[in-house]
């Protein structure tokens, strides 16, 4: 690692340690979250468990509106900026060859832009016949501008990297933090998924965290919820459309009663809500709490989401008209994207936050 990268990493880990301590003092925010039990129980605050700290964190920011220790006291305490530093730290994994290579090639601009043009263009070179025909559904087909072989060995292949990668990275970071090897009991892992799908560390008492402004709200945690079953209805689709295509040998694009049309249409329109009003949310969001790094990581990735939903959803009302082939391989450009990104971006999030949760129940139950 660069040295300048090293000891800007240790100067944000040696900030996060100072802050924790003083924390470890006041107490006073204990009842908020479950950073502050967690943290009473932890005593080196070494760069493991302040990574674990860090992604235990919701960035709810109730501890900094509420801290008589935030800025502009001379002790500075800002726990949610420099908890989202120490993510964006733990996200990256700079210290990877293969992380710095793909961040390299992961910037927004490229993500949301110049991939899709890639796609756009080649799809244009490939299928300069049919690119601009329009199709009716007794007649036309996606696999008549991209074969269906070339999607499958495409995506397939990086499908399975991105796995591969997660899951390696995912391991790594539960050994990391793991140190003392505790097993986890079953009732602790039901409990941390239920608080992880339920988003309890971003409700407080059940009024909301305080985003974008000091004042309590839902909106946010809303927001999420609304991202993550869209998300979730757009993978039911596509796999539903697997099992049609294989099994039952019907090819896309499907009719609009159907259940993959039905689960993706819904999926897509809820991810563009959830990504919109996050996306509404940044412009007015209290910068003080705020780290810009975490902050173009999320809007990179609520900006990904919110192109393919809206590609997704033109591709299924526009498919049979001459913008179809443009349309298709917009989407399928920026789905590379996403699939490029999401083993050293945004989306670890999920899983770095699942298990983080998991060991925090060990920790405190432990105790």
């Amino acid at each position: 690692m660069p040295t300048s990268n090293l000891d800007a990493e240790m100067s944000e880990y040696d900030e996060a340690r100072r802050v924790a301590n003083i924390c470890n003092a006041c107490r006073y925010c204990e009842g908020f979250c479950d950073v502050f039990p967690t943290m009473e129980r932890l005593i080196d605050f070494d760069k493991s468990e302040i990574k674990f700290l860090a992604n235990v964190c919701h960035d709810c920011r109730e501890c900094y509106h509420a801290c008589q220790f935030a800025p502009p006291h001379e002790y500075a305490v800002n726990i949610p900026s420099v908890m989202s530093k120490v993510r964006v730290s733990a996200y990256a994994a700079s210290d990877d060859r293969l992380g710095q290579l793909i961040k390299l090639f992961s910037k927004t601009i490229v993500c949301t832009m110049i991939y899709p043009l890639i796609f756009i263009l080649l799809g244009y070179l490939s299928q300069k016949d049919l690119f601009w025909e329009s199709y009716d559904l007794a007649s036309g087909n996606f696999y008549q501008l991209m074969p269906h072989e070339n999607m499958v060995v495409i995506f397939g292949t990086l499908g399975i990297a991105v796995l591969l990668i997660v899951a390696a990275r995912t391991k790594s970071f539960h050994n990391e933090i793991n140190k003392k090897k505790i097993i986890s009991t079953s009732a602790d892992i039901y409990q941390s998924l239920k608080d992880a799908v339920s988003l309890k560390n971003l409700k407080s008492s059940g009024q909301g965290c305080t985003y974008p402004k000091s004042k309590q709200s839902r909106i946010r945690s809303n927001a999420h919820h609304m991202m993550a079953w869209g998300f979730m209805l757009c993978f039911a689709s596509t796999s539903i459309g697997t099992i049609y295509h294989y099994f039952l040998n019907l090819e896309a694009p499907y009719m609009y009663t159907t259940l993959p049309v039905i689960l993706g249409s819904s999926g897509g329109v809820l991810l563009l809500l959830g990504c919109s009003i996050l996306l509404i949310l940044k412009l007015y969001q209290d910068r003080a709490p705020t780290d810009s790094n975490h902050d173009r990581s999320s809007i990179k990735f609520l900006l990904l989401l919110f192109l393919i939903a809206f590609t997704g959803l033109a591709l299924l009302i526009l498919r049979e008209t001459v913008w179809m082939g443009f349309l298709l391989y917009w989407h399928l450009g920026l789905v590379f994207s996403f699939f490029l990104v999401i083993p050293y971006e945004k989306m670890m999030h999920v899983l770095f936050r699942v298990v983080a949760l998991i060991n925090a129940k060990k920790v405190t139950n432990e105790s």
